[in-house]
């Protein structure tokens, strides 16, 4: 019985402290005149690579009184997408008076970037007040990797050579019979292609976007297929058309990049031909970095405003080869 009442005197002794400490501790906040600050950033994905979603961790260390932050505000700059700023939050410290949290960004970029000066304002609001108070982070720069696919080498064997087969001297020996035919059969096949490698010779290639229209008619022909796999061969064939058409160097670079160099003022495409064109190649990018899905109904939409986008930039090219065609026969 001495034992117990022992027990719960040590108890109830322990149970005094901690209230008490607790009590003075936030006491103690209450009369700190320190705000919030900002301990550190991290990014937790490396690397980061385009349309795979990755975190941003911001830690800050604030009084009792401020209570936990409660939000995170990041205007994100084109190419960056937020998924989401309220899903994690962790006591990371707690202190006499004060305490440590850290709260995470869920990000997905679709662009290379650079990203750099990045900030984020973090949110408290006190404890018996109505203001909010705002602490600004400063983001640690992010930076793209390129994603590599893995390379596999495998090394392929023919199946082992049977007895028979080996020691069938016989049966081999009558092979070399069709030697006679194959050589002629080969010398054939080879005239043929001869012919008609110098038919093709002669022949004019056909112009570009001859070449484009077939193409998205041939894609056109082969739905349905999935949004990226129509979107991916949609932007190579615009590009492939528009740097055959008008020189330019269009597949080699990123869509800012293209975009870029055609909107400088030497450019021969049209106002409305380059605002439909930013327009096309943004949305295609969404879908093959951003991983966003297209149904059958605007995959057609896109194949026809490539169409008509061809048809349009196309037509003063094919008024000038006429012109030029005129002009050589007169010379004729």
């Amino acid at each position: 019985m001495r034992l117990v009442k022992i027990t719960l005197a040590v108890s109830a002794v322990v149970t005094a402290c901690a209230v008490l400490g607790v009590a003075a501790g936030y006491l103690h906040s209450r009369t700190l005149q320190t705000p919030p600050t900002i301990d550190g950033t991290e990014v937790l994905s490396d690397p980061i690579h385009l349309g795979e979603p990755f975190q941003l961790q911001v830690t800050s260390t604030s009084p009792w009184r401020y209570g936990r932050p409660k939000e995170i505000e990041f205007e994100p700059p084109d190419g960056i997408d937020v998924l989401r700023s309220d899903e994690i939050i962790t006591l990371r410290k707690l202190g006499f008076g004060t305490w440590t949290w850290t709260r995470a960004l869920t990000l997905q970029v679709y662009d290379f970037g650079p990203y750099t000066d990045l900030t984020a304002d973090i949110l408290f609001h006190p404890h018996g007040a109505d203001d909010v108070h705002r602490v600004t982070a400063v983001l640690p720069d992010i930076t793209i990797t390129p994603k590599v696919p893995d390379k596999t080498n495998v090394i392929h064997t023919a199946d082992e050579l049977s007895d028979d087969y080996l020691k069938g001297d016989g049966a081999v020996s009558r092979w070399w019979l069709l030697v006679p035919l194959l050589v002629l059969v080969a010398v054939a096949c080879g005239y043929m292609v001869f012919r008609r490698s110098r038919g093709a010779a002669h022949a004019p290639p056909p112009p570009p976007w001859t070449v484009a229209e077939t193409a998205l008619y041939d894609l056109e022909d082969r739905l349905p297929l999935d949004a990226e796999t129509v979107f991916v061969e949609l932007t190579d064939i615009t590009r492939r058309y528009i740097e055959a058409a008008y020189q330019l160097p269009a597949t080699e670079r990123t869509t800012p990049e293209f975009l870029r160099e055609l909107n400088r003022e030497k450019s021969r495409l049209g106002t409305d031909q380059r605002l439909m064109l930013a327009d096309f190649l943004s949305a295609a990018d969404m879908v093959k970095f951003a991983r966003l899905d297209a149904s059958e109904s605007q995959i057609r939409d896109a194949i026809g405003k490539a169409k008509r986008f061809i048809s349009e930039s196309a037509a003063p090219l094919i008024t000038a080869a006429k012109l030029g065609d005129a002009a050589i026969r007169e010379k004729d």
